[in-house]
Protein backbone atom coordinates (compact mmCIF):
# COMPACT_ATOMS: atom_id res chain seq x y z
CA UNK A 1 0.00 0.00 0.00
CA UNK A 2 2.97 2.19 1.01
CA UNK A 3 4.55 1.66 -2.42
CA UNK A 4 1.24 2.13 -4.11
CA UNK A 5 1.01 5.64 -2.62
CA UNK A 6 4.88 6.41 -2.80
CA UNK A 7 4.17 5.25 -6.99
CA UNK A 8 0.99 7.83 -6.87
CA UNK A 9 2.99 10.50 -5.24
CA UNK A 10 5.94 10.16 -7.87
CA UNK A 11 3.41 10.29 -10.41
CA UNK A 12 1.87 13.30 -8.84
CA UNK A 13 4.84 15.00 -8.79
CA UNK A 14 6.14 14.24 -12.39
CA UNK A 15 2.37 15.18 -13.65
CA UNK A 16 2.98 18.43 -11.24
CA UNK A 17 6.35 18.90 -12.94
CA UNK A 18 5.06 18.37 -16.38
CA UNK A 19 2.20 20.71 -15.87
CA UNK A 20 4.84 23.51 -14.67
CA UNK A 21 6.95 22.22 -17.71
CA UNK A 22 4.19 22.57 -20.37
CA UNK A 23 2.80 25.89 -18.61
CA UNK A 24 6.38 27.31 -18.83
CA UNK A 25 7.23 26.67 -22.49
CA UNK A 26 3.10 27.37 -23.24
CA UNK A 27 3.70 30.66 -21.91
CA UNK A 28 6.65 31.03 -24.42
CA UNK A 29 4.86 30.01 -26.87
CA UNK A 30 2.80 32.47 -26.49
CA UNK A 31 4.23 35.42 -26.40
CA UNK A 32 6.22 34.08 -29.17
CA UNK A 33 3.06 33.77 -30.69
CA UNK A 34 2.57 37.44 -29.84
CA UNK A 35 5.49 38.83 -31.21
CA UNK A 36 5.27 36.82 -34.66
CA UNK A 37 1.81 38.33 -34.40
CA UNK A 38 2.82 41.82 -33.75
CA UNK A 39 5.62 41.63 -36.54
CA UNK A 40 3.32 40.16 -39.38
CA UNK A 41 0.52 43.12 -38.30
CA UNK A 42 3.05 45.71 -38.45
CA UNK A 43 4.34 43.81 -41.97
CA UNK A 44 0.64 43.79 -43.05
CA UNK A 45 0.50 47.29 -42.25
CA UNK A 46 3.37 48.28 -44.34
CA UNK A 47 2.30 45.67 -47.31
CA UNK A 48 -0.69 47.86 -47.09
CA UNK A 49 0.87 51.04 -47.19
CA UNK A 50 2.87 49.99 -50.05
CA UNK A 51 0.02 48.53 -51.82
CA UNK A 52 -1.89 51.88 -51.71
CA UNK A 53 1.35 54.16 -52.90
CA UNK A 54 1.60 51.43 -55.72
CA UNK A 55 -2.02 52.13 -56.37
CA UNK A 56 -1.53 55.82 -56.86
CA UNK A 57 1.35 55.26 -58.26
CA UNK A 58 -0.45 52.66 -60.96
CA UNK A 59 -3.15 55.43 -61.48
CA UNK A 60 -0.91 58.85 -62.13
CA UNK A 61 0.72 56.61 -64.59
CA UNK A 62 -2.59 55.66 -66.26
CA UNK A 63 -3.78 59.46 -66.27
CA UNK A 64 -0.09 60.20 -67.77
CA UNK A 65 -0.69 57.37 -70.12
CA UNK A 66 -3.90 58.44 -71.49
CA UNK A 67 -2.83 61.75 -71.15
CA UNK A 68 0.09 61.12 -73.59
CA UNK A 69 -1.95 59.02 -75.43
CA UNK A 70 -4.56 61.69 -76.11
CA UNK A 71 -1.73 64.65 -76.46
CA UNK A 72 -0.32 61.64 -79.55
CA UNK A 73 -3.65 61.36 -81.45
CA UNK A 74 -3.58 65.34 -81.24
CA UNK A 75 0.01 65.55 -82.58
CA UNK A 76 -0.79 62.56 -85.03
CA UNK A 77 -4.22 64.85 -86.14
CA UNK A 78 -2.17 68.06 -86.19
CA UNK A 79 0.78 66.14 -88.28
CA UNK A 80 -2.04 64.67 -90.79
CA UNK A 81 -3.59 68.42 -91.25
CA UNK A 82 -0.03 69.74 -91.90
CA UNK A 83 1.07 67.63 -94.33
CA UNK A 84 -2.49 68.74 -96.04
CA UNK A 85 -2.02 72.38 -95.73
CA UNK A 86 1.79 71.82 -97.12
CA UNK A 87 0.08 69.89 -100.19
CA UNK A 88 -2.64 72.63 -100.51
CA UNK A 89 0.61 75.08 -100.16
CA UNK A 90 3.02 73.32 -103.35
CA UNK A 91 -0.58 73.22 -105.76
CA UNK A 92 -0.62 76.85 -104.99
CA UNK A 93 2.77 77.33 -105.43
CA UNK A 94 2.75 75.64 -108.66
CA UNK A 95 -0.11 77.35 -109.89
CA UNK A 96 1.20 80.66 -108.77
CA UNK A 97 4.80 79.74 -110.43
CA UNK A 98 2.66 79.02 -114.05
CA UNK A 99 0.78 82.17 -113.35
CA UNK A 100 3.80 84.06 -112.77
CA UNK A 101 5.75 82.31 -115.51
CA UNK A 102 2.33 83.08 -117.86
CA UNK A 103 2.30 86.84 -116.84
CA UNK A 104 6.17 87.27 -116.96
CA UNK A 105 6.18 85.96 -120.59
CA UNK A 106 3.01 87.95 -121.21
CA UNK A 107 4.56 91.24 -119.75
CA UNK A 108 8.11 90.47 -121.72
CA UNK A 109 5.77 90.52 -124.72
CA UNK A 110 4.02 93.66 -123.95
CA UNK A 111 8.04 95.23 -123.13
CA UNK A 112 8.75 94.01 -126.74
CA UNK A 113 5.65 95.66 -127.77
CA UNK A 114 5.80 98.78 -125.49
CA UNK A 115 9.29 99.32 -126.37
CA UNK A 116 8.89 98.59 -130.70
CA UNK A 117 5.53 101.35 -130.21
CA UNK A 118 8.26 103.68 -128.40
CA UNK A 119 10.35 103.58 -131.22
CA UNK A 120 7.76 104.01 -133.79
CA UNK A 121 6.22 107.19 -131.36
CA UNK A 122 9.75 108.52 -130.89
CA UNK A 123 10.83 108.22 -134.84
CA UNK A 124 7.34 109.63 -135.68
CA UNK A 125 7.96 112.77 -132.90
CA UNK A 126 11.53 113.23 -135.06
CA UNK A 127 9.85 113.01 -138.09
CA UNK A 128 7.61 115.62 -137.29
CA UNK A 129 9.89 118.08 -135.44
CA UNK A 130 12.10 117.84 -138.04
CA UNK A 131 9.46 118.78 -140.33
CA UNK A 132 8.31 121.31 -138.32
CA UNK A 133 11.73 122.65 -138.22
CA UNK A 134 11.76 122.24 -142.07
CA UNK A 135 9.00 124.35 -142.11
CA UNK A 136 10.04 126.96 -139.36
CA UNK A 137 13.62 127.33 -141.13
CA UNK A 138 11.62 127.53 -144.25
CA UNK A 139 9.88 130.63 -142.96
CA UNK A 140 12.81 131.90 -141.37
CA UNK A 141 14.55 131.94 -144.20
CA UNK A 142 12.28 134.05 -146.08
CA UNK A 143 11.64 136.51 -143.32
CA UNK A 144 15.69 136.29 -143.22
CA UNK A 145 15.50 134.70 -139.50
CA UNK A 146 17.13 131.79 -138.19
CA UNK A 147 16.28 131.28 -134.27
CA UNK A 148 19.44 129.56 -132.51
CA UNK A 149 21.78 130.32 -134.95
CA UNK A 150 21.44 134.09 -135.78
CA UNK A 151 19.40 136.56 -134.37
CA UNK A 152 16.47 137.72 -135.91
CA UNK A 153 16.58 141.38 -138.41
CA UNK A 154 13.91 143.41 -139.63
CA UNK A 155 11.36 142.31 -142.01
CA UNK A 156 11.15 138.76 -140.01
CA UNK A 157 7.84 137.11 -138.80
CA UNK A 158 8.72 136.09 -135.38
CA UNK A 159 4.91 135.50 -134.37
CA UNK A 160 4.51 132.91 -137.01
CA UNK A 161 8.16 131.00 -135.85
CA UNK A 162 6.28 131.12 -131.81
CA UNK A 163 3.15 130.42 -133.10
CA UNK A 164 4.67 127.09 -134.87
CA UNK A 165 6.74 126.59 -131.33
CA UNK A 166 3.22 126.65 -128.81
CA UNK A 167 1.83 123.84 -132.14
CA UNK A 168 4.68 121.85 -131.20
CA UNK A 169 4.66 122.21 -127.27
CA UNK A 170 0.90 121.68 -127.11
CA UNK A 171 0.98 118.74 -128.74
CA UNK A 172 4.21 117.50 -126.66
CA UNK A 173 1.79 117.88 -123.96
CA UNK A 174 -1.07 116.29 -125.77
CA UNK A 175 1.17 112.95 -126.64
CA UNK A 176 3.16 112.80 -123.20
CA UNK A 177 2.03 114.72 -120.32
CA UNK A 178 -1.85 115.16 -120.71
CA UNK A 179 -3.83 112.95 -118.27
CA UNK A 180 -6.68 113.28 -121.52
CA UNK A 181 -5.04 113.94 -124.72
CA UNK A 182 -8.27 114.56 -126.11
CA UNK A 183 -9.30 117.40 -123.87
CA UNK A 184 -11.33 119.88 -125.91
CA UNK A 185 -8.61 122.74 -125.01
CA UNK A 186 -5.24 123.32 -124.24
CA UNK A 187 -2.98 124.02 -121.62
CA UNK A 188 -2.02 127.54 -123.22
CA UNK A 189 -5.70 128.85 -123.54
CA UNK A 190 -5.42 129.11 -120.09
CA UNK A 191 -2.12 130.45 -119.11
CA UNK A 192 -0.41 134.04 -118.53
CA UNK A 193 3.48 133.09 -119.22
CA UNK A 194 3.83 131.09 -122.24
CA UNK A 195 7.28 130.63 -122.45
CA UNK A 196 7.12 128.76 -118.66
CA UNK A 197 4.48 126.81 -119.88
CA UNK A 198 6.26 124.90 -122.44
CA UNK A 199 9.13 124.97 -120.92
CA UNK A 200 7.67 122.97 -118.14
CA UNK A 201 5.88 120.95 -120.90
CA UNK A 202 9.32 119.94 -121.72
CA UNK A 203 10.31 119.08 -119.10
CA UNK A 204 7.74 116.76 -118.19
CA UNK A 205 7.73 115.05 -121.28
CA UNK A 206 11.51 114.47 -120.94
CA UNK A 207 10.71 113.26 -117.42
CA UNK A 208 7.62 111.18 -119.16
CA UNK A 209 9.43 109.67 -122.26
CA UNK A 210 13.20 109.15 -120.81
CA UNK A 211 12.69 109.70 -117.04
CA UNK A 212 14.73 112.22 -116.98
CA UNK A 213 15.77 114.00 -112.89
CA UNK A 214 14.61 117.43 -114.08
CA UNK A 215 12.39 119.83 -112.27
CA UNK A 216 11.78 123.58 -113.52
CA UNK A 217 12.14 126.58 -110.87
CA UNK A 218 11.05 129.54 -113.34
CA UNK A 219 11.15 132.86 -111.52
CA UNK A 220 11.89 134.63 -114.82
CA UNK A 221 9.19 137.72 -115.77
CA UNK A 222 6.72 136.96 -118.45
CA UNK A 223 7.91 137.82 -121.89
CA UNK A 224 5.66 139.61 -124.44
CA UNK A 225 8.05 139.53 -127.45
CA UNK A 226 7.54 136.86 -129.52
CA UNK A 227 10.52 136.27 -131.27
CA UNK A 228 12.05 136.83 -127.70
CA UNK A 229 9.75 134.13 -126.59
CA UNK A 230 10.77 131.38 -129.06
CA UNK A 231 14.42 132.79 -128.64
CA UNK A 232 13.82 131.31 -124.47
CA UNK A 233 11.80 128.47 -125.16
CA UNK A 234 14.50 126.72 -128.01
CA UNK A 235 17.45 127.57 -125.66
CA UNK A 236 15.78 125.91 -122.49
CA UNK A 237 14.74 123.31 -124.96
CA UNK A 238 18.42 122.32 -125.70
CA UNK A 239 19.79 122.89 -122.29
CA UNK A 240 17.08 120.23 -120.98
CA UNK A 241 17.86 118.16 -124.22
CA UNK A 242 21.88 118.18 -122.73
CA UNK A 243 20.65 118.03 -119.00
CA UNK A 244 18.68 114.89 -119.53
CA UNK A 245 21.65 112.44 -120.02
CA UNK A 246 23.04 113.13 -117.03
CA UNK A 247 22.21 111.02 -114.21
CA UNK A 248 22.05 113.29 -111.36
CA UNK A 249 18.74 115.14 -110.43
CA UNK A 250 18.99 118.45 -111.76
CA UNK A 251 16.78 121.66 -112.07
CA UNK A 252 16.52 124.09 -114.18
CA UNK A 253 16.18 127.65 -112.89
CA UNK A 254 14.91 130.55 -114.87
CA UNK A 255 15.44 134.73 -113.20
CA UNK A 256 15.38 138.15 -114.41
CA UNK A 257 12.87 140.57 -115.65
CA UNK A 258 14.84 141.96 -119.26
CA UNK A 259 17.90 139.67 -119.56
CA UNK A 260 16.82 135.98 -119.02
CA UNK A 261 19.56 133.86 -117.06
CA UNK A 262 18.91 130.14 -117.27
CA UNK A 263 20.70 127.87 -115.16
CA UNK A 264 21.46 124.30 -114.74
CA UNK A 265 21.85 123.76 -110.70
CA UNK A 266 21.85 120.14 -109.00
CA UNK A 267 18.57 119.51 -106.58
CA UNK A 268 20.88 119.03 -103.53
CA UNK A 269 22.19 122.03 -101.91
CA UNK A 270 26.23 121.43 -102.36
CA UNK A 271 29.22 122.37 -104.02
CA UNK A 272 28.87 120.60 -107.56
CA UNK A 273 29.43 121.53 -110.29
CA UNK A 274 27.13 120.60 -112.81
CA UNK A 275 28.74 119.44 -116.12
CA UNK A 276 26.87 119.02 -119.11
CA UNK A 277 27.92 120.07 -122.66
CA UNK A 278 27.02 123.48 -123.91
CA UNK A 279 24.74 124.10 -126.34
CA UNK A 280 26.38 126.05 -128.89
CA UNK A 281 24.23 129.54 -130.12
CA UNK A 282 25.64 131.55 -132.66
CA UNK A 283 24.32 134.82 -131.87
CA UNK A 284 24.95 137.75 -130.16
CA UNK A 285 21.47 138.00 -127.93
CA UNK A 286 22.67 134.55 -126.49
CA UNK A 287 25.52 134.56 -123.43
CA UNK A 288 26.72 130.75 -122.81
CA UNK A 289 29.03 130.67 -119.13
CA UNK A 290 30.26 127.56 -117.92
CA UNK A 291 32.68 128.39 -115.35
CA UNK A 292 30.84 127.38 -112.37
CA UNK A 293 28.19 125.21 -114.28
CA UNK A 294 26.20 125.36 -117.28
CA UNK A 295 24.53 129.02 -117.67
CA UNK A 296 22.94 130.63 -120.50
CA UNK A 297 21.91 134.53 -120.54
CA UNK A 298 19.30 135.19 -123.03
CA UNK A 299 19.90 139.23 -123.82
CA UNK A 300 17.09 141.40 -123.80
CA UNK A 301 18.71 143.42 -126.85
Amino acid sequence: MLIALIVVAVLAVGLVIMLLLTRSSAAEFRALAERRESALLAERDSLKETRTQLGRELSAARNEVEQRTRELARQTAEVRRLDGEIVKARTVAGEQTARIESQSSEISALVADNNALQQRAEAAEAAQKEAEEATAAAEARNARVVIGDVATVDGAHPETLWNLEVTRSERTWRNSVAVDPSAPTGPFEATDDPVRLAVEIEAAALRENVGAFITIDWQAAPVDDPARRHLIVRVAQEMLEAAARNPEPLRLVATGDDDVRLELQPIEADDTVVTVPAPRFATDLVDVRTETGLSVTVKAD
